[in-house]
């Protein structure tokens, strides 16, 4: 695990390095912590979503592979998806695949997928989003 701040090095320099050396990065993507994501639709709704996954995989030419994990019974579902079109470069374009396949994901899985914050920009007041429009 990887400090966003405050670590010996940023966070996506060492995570570029680790790709670079044919090592595995998981990243939680469809939440934008940082509030410096792109807007998405997401379940017909706009939303914004981190770059970190598209930027690494078009910085590095690492595969990009949507990856999805659900309660199954006592145990678990996983499943690792082809990996996206990167070639493009386009890093809205991209993420903007990757959340279509989490919203396929999320609708086989609803009861799987837990939202403890304001996900959608309309369940924002509109000084908060005026605010991420500004960034």
């Amino acid at each position: 695990m990887l400090p966003l701040s405050g670590g010996e090095r940023p966070p996506f320099e060492v995570l570029c390095e680790r790709l670079r050396n044919n090592r595995v990065v998981c990243l939680m993507a469809e939440r934008d912590l940082t509030r410096t994501g792109v807007e998405v639709d997401f379940f017909g709704e706009p939303t914004r979503m981190p770059v970190g996954p598209a930027k690494l995989a078009v910085e590095t030419g690492a595969a990009l592979l949507p990856t999805h994990c659900w309660f199954e019974g006592r145990g678990w579902g996983f499943q690792v998806y082809p990996a996206l079109d990167c070639t493009s470069g386009d890093v809205a374009a991209i993420t903007q695949a990757l959340a279509d396949r989490f919203a396929q994901n999320i609708a086989a899985h609803p009861a799987d997928w837990h939202m403890l914050q304001p996900q959608w920009l309309g369940g924002l007041s509109e000084s908060r989003r005026a605010q991420l429009r500004s960034r």
